[in-house]
């Protein structure tokens, strides 16, 4: 009888989705929730732990999905139970089921564990941290709130819930990003990865509590917690941390009474260094986007243009604009003046050499508003010596990522530095009681970490000496400030080099307090190694001047300058096709390296001939060093790469690899795009515009170009590049630097590529969403690319090259030479169709079947099509087309930004940026069936939840109307706006000048569904498109690709009109 029961009970747990041991536990069936959730007993614990043990052996080798999930599941549990702050490694973990392996095994039995929970990757920046993903799954660990370990949580979760309770959005990234700035009130040996990610998912579920309750109505405070226990029951079981103790219970009651932090942070950028065995040293940017945008030096930026714009766009500008491209942040103004930024880029760190500023730009109606300005902590490193302090340091550990503090020398307040110099520098102890000690650098390495408790003095080959003190609180940096005339026209070539006309003038600063000391200052030639006093110098050249400090002579600050005559001037003059340059008031040589001498120092060149923007001009005389000048030339506009000169007309260059070049000119200029259609033809309407002056990055306006380019959702499309004054040339912009051929039965890619650290990767229709590395590339070495090298694969794969977050090859079918396994999803088995016009017809088939299926057909539906446009990492959306068919399904695409988890909405909301769609022009109807659809699967989970399921609809109705605020009205908020016409006439008055004069694309198609607009044609389009994008919305026309491009374009440009037109639009229901 007890066999017949057992064999029924497992039956039942079969069909409910359980396994047998998962029963045995008493474990509910498998579902993606965090493994905490599944609340595994004291003796499950045990008895897994003593099944490992003996089975240890099934675990080393590739183990069963069964086996890796018992191992995930208790590794979660064990990091609760029993982390104390040190235990950080595999070799840990393992240490209590007797296992050791090599690293790769631990890697695959991980990443088979969290698959069979369903468990995603965690990703940081790029990287999957297997353990952390582990740990963070148990929970809170229970050490930290009891015995030892008890003092620290609660201070630090409640100055961490505190900011997150600031913030517009709480992110998994965000919260993450907090725990990080706060980890100091972490002791040393807590401060991990794994434990920041813990108390991020802690604060993250607790703010979301909160928020929950105070929709509510329940004021902040002690009430929202019993609101809960009324109001949800079993709240405090879906939380990560164990409330079985009496310190569990206080530290949540406690946390609910967490007032938000006041202050609004700056944006800012951070400086990292990340070692690593295999790749040597990474010096990384981390852009924090989050809060009001002030320069470097403190001041808020664009504070006065609040009353012209009601949203600004973000882009990396000047020489950081070669590493990083497309929009990165948005910028709306508060009440108080002040621009506060929220990021759009999901990516937030970049390899940037250190000789780079971090400058931004804000760009509005396709034009720079203001000046670039350089992000606090961003600022171009100029010195030999960087002091760095690590990042979740263990006491012991040789740190494998540090952030900057500073630069030369000071005192710094931690008390463990990380100094880096050259790798000929010498660094010692400058007293007994001190410590320093080489702890990276290989001879044939450029430079060296040195680890420095106390203080210690590094020496360059010249001699020079840095003085660096750890453990000093609230020192100030030491400057060293030159002023004096700047000249116009030219600069100094070396980016470091301070360029100043007659004579300089000395300040010495230490913060607030300025004064001059000349006899401090001290001066040298370059490559000389004795330092004069200041007072004695004389002449013109190229200088170093030096504040050295009195009593130990060490070097407080330095700068290297070029002091000129104060009568030089360099002139440029045209004449009939010729250009003219002289130089005058300069006693010694002059070389310039381009034209034609005609005269003592006097140089012409022909306007037709200049092949590049910038001559150089190289300066000496008996006294000094050369010093070298560039000099703007002028030349017609063109396209050209940032290290080369200007491309061929008629090049093509990829929209993969856009941070390497620049449009150039001699002044201002419009830059336009034209879409072209795979047989090369025109699409009328589909073009776009760009004004500037003197240089446009192309990085700055990747997101404009995206958007042009796939409009179609063709990957064969192209967008043709010219000027609309000057010249005839022009140039192809293509998705991909290059295509995969096939030749002699191997796959080639056509064209030799820029990059040098290139993977082959790929995916299978059977699991679009995974994205498999196939191997590396190491095929650019040679005068032709050689074939990729493909491991054996089962059915059809998309396959194409990446280089970080860039790909670079167009996705290419390749059948593989194994026996591909059965799809196990309507969605896989549609998209293993090989047939395109078949394939688009079974989904869109499909599309229209699960939006009428059951609640849990529908919503798996919808949450695969979810995770494909996650997976996207650079691949354009139109790669797939479930994504391209969201155009025609809107009601997918609105299902789909209703049911996605909070942090996953930014990356869905630019969906449209590669798809011919835009959200503002879906129906209403499909915005109501979202929002219907999702509220009644909530009250199917939680019935008569009607008082706290309201406010978490209405949330995410805010969180859509606060990216898209034009979407208001759609989305059932009433407004009271002024009339059409009233807001068109502020519009035209207001933005008169930055308004493209071209034709509209709606008329005559749509005129009798727009207004009579009473000023010229010119302003016509302008004006259309959000009237045109609310009669789409209503329902009332259905725009083609060029009316939506011309949609997109107008929205970014002008985009508090676009909102107030549209919202004037929608509201009124009659045509003229």
């Amino acid at each position: 009888m007890r066999a017949i029961l057992r064999r029924r009970k497992l039956v039942d747990a079969k069909a409910s989705g359980l396994s047998g041991w998962q029963s045995e536990l008493g474990l509910p069936a498998v579902d993606g929730r965090a493994l905490y959730l599944y609340r595994l007993s004291d003796s499950g614990f045990g008895r897994l732990q003593s099944e490992l043990q003996s089975k240890r052996a099934m675990l080393a080798n590739p183990a069963s999905g069964s086996m890796a999930g018992k191992f995930v599941l208790w590794a979660s549990e064990w990091f609760r139970r029993h982390y104390d702050g040190t235990q950080r490694n595999w070799s840990d973990v393992g240490r209590p089921l007797g296992l050791c392996m090599p690293q790769v095994e631990w890697r695959h039995l991980a990443d088979e564990g969290l698959r069979y929970w369903r468990i995603p990757e965690l990703r940081v920046n790029g990287t999957h941290h297997r353990l952390a993903a582990i740990a963070r799954q148990g929970g809170f660990p229970v050490a930290a709130l009891e015995g030892s370990g008890s003092g620290w949580a609660k201070g630090f979760l409640e100055r961490v819930v505190s900011v997150l309770l600031a913030q517009d959005m709480c992110s998994s990234d965000i919260a993450d990003t907090v725990c990080e700035e706060h980890l100091h009130m972490v002791p040393q040996t807590w401060r991990s990865k794994e434990i920041r990610l813990v108390s991020g998912e802690l604060a993250i579920q607790i703010v979301r509590l909160r928020h929950m309750a105070e929709e509510a109505g329940v004021p902040p405070g002690s009430l929202v917690s019993l609101w809960l226990d009324d109001n949800c029951k079993g709240w405090r079981d879906g939380l990560p941390v164990s409330i079985d103790s009496t310190a569990g219970k206080a530290l949540i009651d406690g946390l609910f009474l967490t007032e938000a932090a006041k202050p609004i942070s700056s944006i800012k950028a951070r400086r990292l260094l990340h070692l690593s065995a295999g790749i040597g040293r990474r010096d990384l940017v981390e852009l924090q986007l989050s809060g009001s945008i002030q320069d470097a030096g403190g001041k808020s930026v664009l504070a006065s243009l609040v009353n012209d714009w009601n949203r600004l766009r973000l882009y990396a500008s000047e020489e950081f604009a070669r590493h990083v491209s497309g929009e990165l942040a948005v910028a709306d103004p508060d009440a108080d003046g002040r621009w506060v930024c929220r990021p759009i880029s999901t990516r937030m760190r970049y390899d940037v050499p250190t000789d780079v500023a971090i400058s931004l730009e804000m760009r509005g109606g396709g034009l720079r508003v203001g000046s670039p300005f350089v992000l606090p902590g961003g600022e171009r490193l100029t010195g030999d010596l960087r002091v760095y302090e690590a990042i979740g340091e263990n006491a012991g550990d040789v740190p494998t990522e540090l952030k900057l503090i500073g630069t030369g020398s000071r005192g710094y307040s931690p008390e463990r530095l990380y100094v880096d110099t050259p790798n000929d520098w010498v660094c010692i102890p400058s007293d007994l009681s001190s410590r320093c000690a080489r702890i990276a650098g290989r001879p044939s390495d450029a430079r060296t970490l040195w680890l420095v408790q106390g203080s210690a003095v590094a020496t360059s080959p010249r001699h020079d000496r840095y003085l660096v003190r750890s453990g000093q609180k609230g020192e100030l940096r030491d400057e060293l400030v030159l002023s004096g005339q700047t000249p116009s026209g030219f600069r100094a070539s070396g980016p470091d080099q301070v360029l100043i006309l007659g004579e300089p003038s000395f300040m010495l600063r230490r913060g607030p307090r300025e004064w001059f000391a000349i006899q401090e200052i001290w001066w040298r030639r370059p490559g000389e190694s004795t330092w004069r006093p200041a007072i004695e110098r004389s002449g013109f050249g190229l200088f170093e001047f030096a504040w050295l400090d009195p009593v130990t002579r060490h070097i407080r600050d330095r700068h290297d300058a070029i002091i000129l005559p104060k009568a030089f001037r360099i002139e440029r003059r045209r004449n009939e096709g010729l250009s003219e340059l002289s130089v005058s008031g300069w006693d010694g040589e002059v070389y310039l390296d381009a034209g034609i001498q005609a005269g003592p120092r006097v140089w012409v060149l022909g306007n037709k001939d200049i092949a590049r923007s910038m001559a150089r001009a190289r300066l000496s005389n008996i006294a000094s060093d050369a010093c070298v000048l560039d000099i703007p030339l002028p030349h017609p506009p063109w396209i050209a790469t940032w290290t080369g000169g200007p491309l061929p007309s008629r090049e093509s260059l990829s929209h993969s690899e856009i941070n390497r070049f620049v449009a150039m000119a001699d002044g201002k200029d419009e830059l336009a795009g034209v879409l072209l259609d795979r047989d090369d033809r025109a699409v009328p309407g589909a073009v776009a515009y760009w004004q500037f002056e003197d240089e446009l990055p192309l990085s700055t306006v990747a997101d404009d170009l995206a958007a042009l380019l796939h409009a179609l959702g063709d990957t064969a499309a192209k967008v043709k590049l010219g000027f609309t004054h000057g010249t005839n040339d022009v140039w192809f912009l293509r998705p991909y630097e290059c295509r995969l051929i096939q030749q002699s039965q191997q796959w080639v890619p056509d064209r030799t590529l820029h990059d040098q650290h290139v993977r082959v990767v790929g995916r299978s229709p059977r699991e679009p969403a995974c994205e498999v590395d196939l191997g590396p590339y190491e095929g650019n070495g040679g005068k032709a690319p050689e074939p990729i090298e493909l491991p054996p694969l089962a059915g059809d794969w998309l396959v194409y090259l990446r280089a970080g977050e860039r790909v670079l090859s167009a996705p290419r079918v390749i059948w593989g030479e194994l026996p591909a396994a059965e799809a196990d999803t309507p969605l896989a088995q549609a998209m293993t169709i090989s047939d395109r016009t078949e394939r688009l017809e079974r989904l869109g088939q499909l599309c229209d079947a699960m939006l009428v299926a059951s609640t849990g057909e529908c919503r798996a539906f919808v949450q695969s099509v979810i995770e494909i446009a996650l997976s996207l990492d650079g691949l354009p959306s139109s790669t797939f087309d479930i994504l391209t068919l969201l155009s025609i399904r809107p009601r997918v695409a609105t299902r789909m930004l209703f049911q996605a988890a909070e942090e996953q909405l930014p990356q869905l909301f630019r969906l449209s940026d590669g798809l011919p769609f835009a959200w503002e022009i879906l129906p209403a109807a499909a915005w109501s069936d979202a929002g219907r659809e999702e509220m009644e699967h909530l009250l199917r989970l939680v019935p008569n939840g009607d008082a706290y399921i309201m406010p978490i609809i209405s949330q995410r109705i805010r969180r859509i109307a606060n990216y898209f605020p034009a979407l208001l009205p759609v989305l059932g908020i009433a407004l009271s706006r002024p009339a059409l016409k009233d807001v068109a006439n502020d519009f035209v008055t207001r933005a008169d000048g930055r308004i493209d004069h071209h034709p509209s694309p709606f008329r005559p198609e749509f005129t009798e569904a727009l207004p009579v607009w009473n000023v010229p044609k010119r302003y016509w389009r302008a004006l259309d498109a959000p009237v045109a994008a609310a009669r789409a919305a209503q329902g009332r026309i259905t725009l083609t690709p060029a009316q939506i491009i011309c949609v997109k374009t107008v929205s970014r440009r002008h985009p508090r009109w676009f909102c107030d037109g549209f919202v004037a639009a929608f509201s009124d229901q009659s045509t003229r």
